[in-house]
């Protein structure tokens, strides 16, 4: 089971996953985010059978090992078509297997996100989530992604979206995995969210918001609400969060949290 998606910034791509696996034994869990040529900006990240997806990525990487540019495109939709006709279409319905996937390519200045799934091959021109979790995220991302927002920007957004899907979706779960694959040739951005600790930390600044503003959204609407009450409420929200931000910063990089009351406070 996954909740797994691509987004499309201005300065570049990002792909999140979560790590649970579910298998017949239990739950497993794994990196679903693959690197097949990092040079040529490919990276892979996929919902499915877990079998047929490694499988898939192995070829991939063998096969696209020297190539860059638009060409790699059209390789990668060959492979992936002719892959899943041998595991799917050619076989006993007890015997199918599959998955979707989202990959990405370099084309010049510029990552192109693509969707296969079900034997299409399509480019992406906004997001595309994949998963159990498919519509708990929609719901979730369609209100705070644009792609005018930098990779960074959409990266809190998808650590905030994973955090929720996982949160309330049976099936979803683990640690997160972020990565952010820039426009830039040659540029290797900060691995702002690859380590599991700054993962976990990031996921519990988001909940202390939550938990935060939460007295706040009840009374907000209502005109019954005695106003001294309402900006008592509100105080002390601001106060949770002024105190929680001067933790964040102390030797903290900046987070969403921050972010907010930079913005709003």
């Amino acid at each position: 089971m996954t909740i797994a998606a691509g987004f499309k910034c201005r300065d570049g791509v990002i792909l999140c996953a979560d790590s649970q696996i579910t298998l017949n034994q239990g739950k497993k869990y794994q990196a679903k985010i693959f690197g097949i040529n990092k040079r040529a900006g490919i990276y892979l990240v996929y919902s499915g059978d877990v079998v047929f997806a490694r499988e898939l990525v192995d070829i991939l990487q063998e096969a696209l090992k020297e190539r860059i540019g638009k060409s790699a495109v059209t390789d990668v939709k060959k492979i992936y078509k002719d892959f899943r006709r041998e595991h799917y279409t050619k076989l006993p319905k007890d015997e199918k297997t599959t998955a979707s996937i989202l990959i990405t390519a370099r084309e010049g200045n510029r990552i192109l996100l693509y969707y296969a799934s079900s034997g299409h091959f399509m480019p992406v021109d906004t997001y595309e989530v994949l998963g159990i979790g498919q519509e708990y995220g929609e719901a979730l991302f369609k209100p705070l992604y644009s792609k005018s927002l930098s990779c960074t920007e959409v990266g809190y957004i998808a650590i905030y979206g994973l955090w929720k899907v996982k949160t309330f979706v049976e099936g979803c779960g683990g640690v997160s995995h972020i990565r952010e694959i820039p426009n830039e040739p040659g540029f290797l951005p900060k691995p702002r969210w690859l380590a599991e600790t700054d993962m976990k930390r990031i996921e519990a600044d988001y909940e202390f918001f939550e938990t935060a503003i939460s007295p706040l959204i009840p009374v907000f609407p209502d005109r019954q609400t005695d106003r001294a009450e309402f900006q008592a409420q509100l105080a002390q929200a601001v106060n949770a969060l002024k105190k929680r931000r001067t933790q964040i910063l102390r030797g903290r990089d900046l987070t969403m949290v921050g972010t907010w009351f930079e913005t709003y406070g």
